[in-house]
């Protein structure tokens, strides 16, 4: 199922760290790690959609011009770990 701004609220905690987890492996060929659970944690607390998750880990991993190719803008206020808030 994709899911929308809309109905990401209705996803179990299962759901979401799966969608998060597909994109990470479509990308970069891994899962989250144990770090990046704890944000995708964070994440899931506060509401934050799957897909902007993983971009402020690919902005994590490989800089700011990773979302800017993407033609999106992330806020560095959503509670990530220091490193991922860094880089967003």
């Amino acid at each position: 199922m994709t899911y929308t701004p809309e109905n990401t609220l209705d996803m179990s905690w299962d759901e979401y760290t799966y969608e998060v987890d597909m994109m990470l492996i479509a990308e970069f060929g891994e899962p989250a790690t144990h770090e990046q659970l704890c944000d995708i944690t964070t994440a899931y607390n506060r509401g934050v959609a799957p897909d902007e998750v993983f971009s402020g880990m690919a902005e994590a991993l490989y800089g700011n011009e990773y979302d800017d190719e993407l033609g999106g803008e992330l806020g560095s206020d959503w509670g990530f770990s220091p490193k991922v808030s860094t880089a967003a």
